[in-house]
């Protein structure tokens, strides 16, 4: 029997925090929806616990016998999904217990929902974009100019509800490898036929130094990839050169954002050798896209390629 939400988990080595992702979903006041589990070959001991967790409450278990990453078991959970609508959670994160009965009251294609960081200590710390959330609500989002208004937001796949006969119409599935969702998650906001924005916190975002994202490492350099990858989604969109425009004006600042932030203020996640190819598609990109290049920040990183000779921040 059909039911009204399909809950997707990729769950990769989080023995310490899987048994509170998967209570906060059976903790919800609105009981009709499926897990589906997809183990990514864990090596920490979450593989046995999410077959005892499955049997005991009797949800989908997947188990994968190679690691691909969070994108690939995500797809994996989908092909498995009977709901209405598909939610992704993440094996470390958990669900506010009133989430799922108040997104029932809403229809559009993607519903998006606010969420909050928290750490092991009790710290919260709230999503610094949560007014642009609110001044959303309670309107539907149905041209390219309005839902450029959330791509400011904190650009994951967790925070949104998509609608099944939507989500397999346009043919919605992630990357392999660091940042697959990046691409996924414009393409999900362009495409979608109208859009709702639920503006309080259904979600919460656990803080933990083993995250894929991070650890220390040159994959980080897939940021640029994913971002070519959108880029060229927009350029092929068929829309008014004023929507272009706003759609490109807008991912052009969260670009040079995002690359300032992972090379600079997060430098120590990303190897040497990461920190130069990522600078090095960086200016690719700038060049090929017409990304503006005026900005502050923009000046900043071509001045540090191309002055220094790749001896990069440190």
């Amino acid at each position: 029997m059909k039911v009204k939400y399909s809950v997707i988990i990729p769950v990769y080595n989080v023995i310490n925090e899987l048994e509170d992702c998967i209570n906060s979903i059976y903790a919800q006041n609105f009981q009709d929806f499926e897990i589906i589990a997809v183990d990514d070959n864990s090596n920490d001991g979450s593989t046995l616990l999410l077959k005892k967790l499955s049997s005991h409450y009797g949800f989908k278990a997947i188990f994968l016998d190679e690691n691909h990453g969070p994108g690939i078991a995500r797809n994996k959970g989908v092909e498995l999904a009977e709901g209405e609508y598909i939610i992704f959670v993440d094996g470390d994160d958990k669900l506010e217990q009133t989430l799922l009965s108040k997104l029932s009251t809403y229809s559009s294609e993607l519903i998006i929902f606010d969420f909050s960081r928290f750490w092991t200590d009790a710290t919260v710390q709230e999503n610094k974009n949560s007014d642009i959330l609110r001044s959303l609500a309670n309107k539907k989002l149905v041209n390219l100019k309005d839902k450029s208004n959330v791509f400011s937001n904190f650009q994951v796949c967790w925070n949104k509800a998509y609608l099944r006969d939507y989500y397999f119409r346009e043919n919605l599935t992630f990357d392999s490898g660091y940042y697959e969702d990046i691409s996924f998650n414009y393409w999900s906001i362009v495409s979608a036929g109208s859009i709702e924005i639920l503006p309080e916190v259904g979600y919460w975002y656990r803080q933990r130094a083993g995250s894929i994202l991070n650890s220390c490492s040159d994959r980080h350099v897939a940021i640029i990839d994913q971002y070519e990858k959108v880029y060229k989604y927009f350029s092929d969109i068929n829309c008014t050169n004023d929507e272009y425009h706003q759609l490109k004006k807008v991912l052009d600042e969260i670009f040079i954002c995002h690359i300032f932030n992972l090379v600079v203020r997060q430098s120590s996640r990303v190897t040497y050798s990461g920190k130069k190819a990522i600078l090095e598609g960086f200016l690719r990109l700038l060049l090929k896209y017409e990304i503006n290049n005026k900005s502050t920040v923009s000046i900043w990183i071509k001045s540090k390629i191309l002055k220094t000779k790749y001896k990069i921040l440190g």
